[in-house]
């Protein structure tokens, strides 16, 4: 005879590879209506004395009347003893929980960590470049500063050079116009003064 086992609850933890999930561990909890039932059962004494008597009573020999009284204890004790309570499931669903948490806590820390190695490397990469674009820019500059510092250096020459001959050019003229002057208006000075 195949023995017959409560159908209280069940838990398990079903792992599903295809699910494309950080987590692929997925609970199920199921709970079957028949747990209550067997938990009124584990709670009522079972007389085995009683049972003894009536299957005597229907015609069972008396020992093996006696010998499935003792199985049906045995059967009930194990129910009782394998009953699911609130508590222990809370406490199963609690254990499961933490695993589930500490392993979830795991892979988040390892992620963290990758995250930090990652934005760490970028921003010294990030570093490299801005230090080698600053580099560029003053040496730019400093070429830049140079070739404005040598055309404003040639230009105050070519100025000078010029004004200097403006100047030779004007005190030729100021020497003429005095040469005309004396040569011109005394002259006639001279004249109307005479």
């Amino acid at each position: 005879m195949k023995a017959v086992y409560p159908r209280w609850t069940e838990f398990d933890v079903v792992s599903i590879p295809s699910l494309k999930h950080p987590f692929p561990q997925v609970f199920r909890c199921v709970w079957v209506a028949q747990a209550a039932w067997w938990a009124t059962m584990a709670t009522m004494a079972f007389d085995t004395l009683r049972y003894a008597r009536r299957l005597r009573e229907a015609g069972v020999p008396e020992p093996q009347a006696d010998a499935q009284a003792e199985l049906m204890a045995e059967a009930f004790g194990f129910y009782a003893d394998n009953l699911l309570t609130r508590d222990h499931f809370t406490e199963v669903l609690n254990a499961r929980f933490a695993e589930q948490d500490a392993k979830i806590e795991r892979r988040l820390g390892s992620m963290d960590s990758k995250f930090e190695q990652r934005i760490t490397a970028l921003e010294s990469k990030l570093e490299q470049r801005i230090t080698a674009l600053d580099s560029k820019v003053e040496q730019s500059t400093t070429a830049l500063e140079s070739k404005i510092e040598q055309s404003i250096t040639a230009l105050d020459s070519r100025f000078e050079q010029r004004f200097g001959r403006q100047d030779t050019v004007n005190r030729l003229h100021t020497w003429m116009l005095g040469m005309i002057t004396l040569v011109l208006v005394v002259p006639q000075l001279q004249t109307w003064l005479a």
